[in-house]
C-alpha cells in the first residue's frame, strides 16, 4: 500500500512538472511574439530580477517568472499581486476546479442545468439518440420534422468543442442529420439575433460578454471581470483565438476606451472593420447579465472559477451560449488585474 501511495505521488509530481514546463514554454513563446510585434522590450535585467524575487516570495519558486514577465510586457509595468497563469492553471484550478466537476463541455446538458438562462435547443443528440427541447426522446424522422418545420438558421455545436471550434451554421431545412458523426454528441440551437447596440459594433458575429466569476469560501459568487468579445472580418464567431478582439466592460455596462487582440496588444479605440468607437457602446441589461452569472454559479457550487459566455438578444434578454469550467485568466489579469485578493483563497 505504501508503495502504491508513493507511486501515485511520484506520478503527480511528474505530471505537475510537465504541465508547468509546457505552460512556461507557452508564456515564453507569447513573450517573444509580443516583443517582436511591439518592437521594444520592457523587461530587462533589473525588472526580471524583481519579478523573480516576487515569484519566489509569493509562490515559492522564481520559476514562475515567464507569465509575470509577459504580463509586464502587456501592461507596461509590473504589478504586485498578479497570479501567473501556470500557477493558476496547474495548481489553483486543479484544487478548486476538480475534473470530476468539469461538465461544462457537455453542451447538451446546459439547458437543463440553467433553464432560465441557457438557449433552449431544438434538438440534442446523445449516443445516437435524439431528444427535443423538453428532453423527450424522439426518433430520427421526428427530429428531421422538427428541423423542417423550424426553417430558420440554426447552429450545430459538437459537445466537446471549445473556443468557437467545431460549430456549423446552416438553415434548418437543409440539415442532413446523417452528416453528424454517430459517435459524437451535438446540440442544435436556433441562431438568436443580437441586440442592435452590439450589431453596430460587428454584425457578422454574435458578440458575447465573457463574465468570469469566482465562488468565495462563503458560497457567494463574485464577478472578477467581464469583457465583450467581437468578431473581425466575416467571422461568425467572436473568439479571440479565432482572430477576434475584446474590450473591457465597465461596471455600468459601458465599454472601455481601448480594444485588444489575442496577445494583449491594443488595437485602438475603434473596431477595425466598422470604425465604431468602443466607448460609444453600452451593454444592454448589463446588471442582469452579472446577476444571472452569479446566481448560476451559486447554483453549481462545485467549481470555484467559471467563465460564462452570454449574448444579448434583440429584446435585450441575456442568453447563455456556453460556460467554461476551465477559463483562462492571463490576458485580463495582465491588463486589468491583479484580480484576486490575498484572502480569496489559500495559496497551494
Amino acid at each position: 500500500m505504501n508503495f502504491i501511495i508513493k507511486l501515485k505521488k511520484a506520478r503527480n509530481i511528474v505530471e505537475k512538472t510537465g504541465e508547468l514546463y509546457v505552460s512556461r514554454r507557452r508564456a515564453k513563446s507569447k513573450l517573444n511574439k509580443l516583443v517582436n510585434k511591439k518592437g521594444h522590450k520592457i523587461v530587462a535585467k533589473k525588472e526580471l530580477k524583481e519579478i523573480k524575487h516576487y515569484a519566489k516570495l509569493t509562490f515559492g519558486s522564481s520559476s514562475y517568472w515567464p507569465w509575470l514577465a509577459l504580463y509586464t510586457e502587456i501592461r507596461g509595468e509590473f504589478k504586485p499581486g498578479w497570479i501567473p497563469e501556470d500557477y493558476y492553471t496547474v495548481l489553483l484550478k486543479k484544487k478548486y476546479n476538480p475534473k470530476s466537476a468539469k461538465i461544462s463541455k457537455h453542451k447538451t446538458f446546459d439547458h437543463r442545468m440553467f433553464p432560465e438562462f441557457s438557449v433552449e435547443p431544438l434538438l440534442v443528440k446523445i449516443w445516437g439518440s435524439y431528444y427535443n427541447a423538453a428532453a423527450k426522446k424522439v426518433d430520427k424522422s421526428e427530429a428531421e420534422r422538427i428541423l423542417q418545420n423550424y426553417k430558420e438558421e440554426i447552429v450545430i455545436k459538437q459537445e466537446d468543442a471549445s473556443g468557437g471550434g467545431k460549430i456549423v451554421f446552416a438553415n434548418a431545412d437543409n440539415v442532413d442529420l446523417n452528416q453528424l458523426m454517430p459517435s459524437l454528441n451535438y446540440v442544435i440551437q436556433p441562431v438568436l439575433r443580437q441586440h442592435e447596440n452590439l450589431n453596430r459594433l460587428n454584425k457578422s458575429s454574435v458578440n458575447t460578454i465573457r463574465v468570469f466569476t469566482y465562488l468565495k469560501s462563503n458560497g457567494e459568487a463574485e464577478v472578477k471581470f467581464s469583457t465583450l468579445r467581437f468578431g473581425i472580418g466575416n467571422s461568425r464567431v467572436d473568439n479571440v483565438n479565432a482572430g477576434g478582439g475584446f474590450v473591457n466592460v465597465n461596471e455600468n455596462g459601458e465599454l472601455s476606451e481601448f480594444g485588444y487582440d489575442k496577445i494583449g496588444i491594443c488595437i485602438g479605440k475603434r473596431h477595425p472593420d466598422t470604425g465604431v468607437k468602443f466607448s460609444s457602446i453600452s451593454i444592454p441589461s448589463a446588471m442582469e447579465i452579472l446577476t444571472k452569472c452569479k446566481f448560476s454559479h451559486e447554483k453549481f457550487p462545485y467549481l470555484r472559477f467559471i467563465g460564462w459566455d452570454v449574448m444579448v438578444s434583440e429584446s435585450g434578454k441575456p442568453r447563455l451560449l456556453e460556460w467554461n469550467s476551465s477559463p483562462t485568466l492571463w490576458i485580463p489579469e495582465a491588463l486589468f488585474g491583479p484580480l484576486f485578493r490575498e484572502d480569496d483563497f489559500d495559496f497551494v
